[in-house]
């Protein structure tokens, strides 16, 4: 009889683990985990990449003797690397429709922009409405910090060094996307892309993404760049699903320049 109790009551806390290993004894799985999917992939360009070009930094002597003996800063605004791969493309949802939405209500850290060796860094970037974008100055010297052509608020400040305070803005209107420069150093840009939900990247060095926890269905997926303009892609997840999907700029022989 002790025996036959020994095993009933280690039948009962293996049947207990695995109530809790499914979500308890109600068997409940989060909506995330039922409704969502992700999708990642890469962006090209099909044509012929121009070659890196250097940034000019003689218009201040402070950002000149920065690249003294050093190599060259390229420009960001066209970063493609092999296979064609573009980098700084920001990919986001147009048209999603419920779905999980937990990370939308989530406290939004801060997004950091610097300033340094007279470049912003990093010259891409994507946030929320709302969300707080700090602007940190690295350098030695003075950047003012201008949006241009905006939906949102215009704003124009001054960071005078690297004892200078942080500055923070907020966007509040979805806008793809707000380019931000510095009056001072006229090769220092960056871009701010607004959305309004969480489904969005922005490809990194290997013209990558990856978009999680993204709501399933069949909806439109844009890629933005800020020379190339856009390009759409229609797309149906399944629940669970990780798919993979590319997207082309250009033609073939084409030359950008």
């Amino acid at each position: 009889m002790q025996q036959h109790g020994s095993l009933v009551a280690k039948l009962w806390v293996i049947l207990v683990g695995l109530a809790w290993g499914i979500g308890g004894f109600g068997g409940k799985v989060s909506a995330s985990e039922v409704t969502s999917a992700s999708v990642w992939g890469t962006v090209v360009f099909a044509g012929i990449a121009p070659e890196p070009q250097a940034v000019t930094m003689r218009g201040d002597p402070y950002c000149a003797k920065l690249r003294e003996g050093r190599e060259p800063i390229l420009r960001q605004d066209v970063v493609i690397t092999t296979g064609g791969r573009i980098a700084n493309v920001v990919v986001y949802a147009k048209d999603v429709v419920g779905g999980p939405r937990e990370e939308a209500t989530r406290p939004l850290s801060s997004v950091v922009l610097e300033l340094s060796s007279c470049m912003f860094v990093p010259h891409v970037v994507a946030v929320r409405c709302g969300q707080e974008v700090r602007f940190v100055n690295k350098d030695d010297t003075v950047h003012t910090i201008h949006a241009r052509r905006s939906k949102n608020p215009r704003f124009n400040f001054a960071l005078l060094g690297t004892q200078s305070p942080s500055r923070t803005v907020r966007f509040p209107q979805p806008e793809i996307a707000v380019e931000v420069r510095c009056d001072v150093h006229p090769w220092e840009n960056a871009f701010v892309a607004v959305l309004d939900h969480p489904y969005y990247a922005v490809t990194d060095r290997n013209g990558t993404f990856e978009i999680p926890e993204i709501p399933a269905g069949e909806y439109t997926l844009e890629a933005w760049h800020e020379k190339l303009g856009t390009v759409t892609q229609r797309v149906r997840l399944a629940p669970g699903e990780r798919s993979s999907i590319q997207f082309v700029f250009g033609k073939p022989g084409e030359v950008l320049k």
